[in-house]
């Protein structure tokens, strides 16, 4: 972890996290993890996106379980704070290449996450073989 990557996702959740705020959104703390639920804007894929050191959700969700807040604290800690703004397009081109072209229901970052937090995201488990 770089000092760099770690200020970088600093900032980037601080941006996101005014843009919902400043949207009729709210923010909180749950567990150690910074969640802010959306307002207007829809900043968020599926159930919910890491982006920096904030995961971003719909207006009207649940508290999160246990096993999805370990889920986004990997994403937080062992990507976005490690490669800094650079893990956004690196996520993307993973997707592209992990799920359109080998066909595998989810990335390798989604991989990792889902390990760390013992299938907590919420992903279905699959044979790597």
């Amino acid at each position: 972890m770089t000092k760099l990557a770690r200020a970088q996702s600093r900032f980037l959740g601080s941006v996101v996290e005014r843009i919902i705020t400043g949207t009729k959104g709210r923010c909180e703390t749950v567990s150690g993890l910074r969640m802010c639920r959306c307002g207007k804007l829809k900043l968020y894929a599926k159930n919910g996106t890491q982006l920096g050191d904030v995961f971003v959700t719909d207006a009207n969700a649940t508290t999160p379980s246990d096993g999805l807040v370990q889920h986004e604290r990997h994403h937080r800690d062992a990507q976005w704070r490690r490669y800094g703004l650079a893990f956004g397009p690196m996520y993307l081109a993973m997707h592209v290449v992990d799920v359109w072209l080998k066909r595998l229901p989810y990335n390798r970052y989604e991989l990792a996450a889902e390990r760390a937090s013992d299938y907590g995201g919420g992903y279905p488990r699959y044979d790597e073989n």
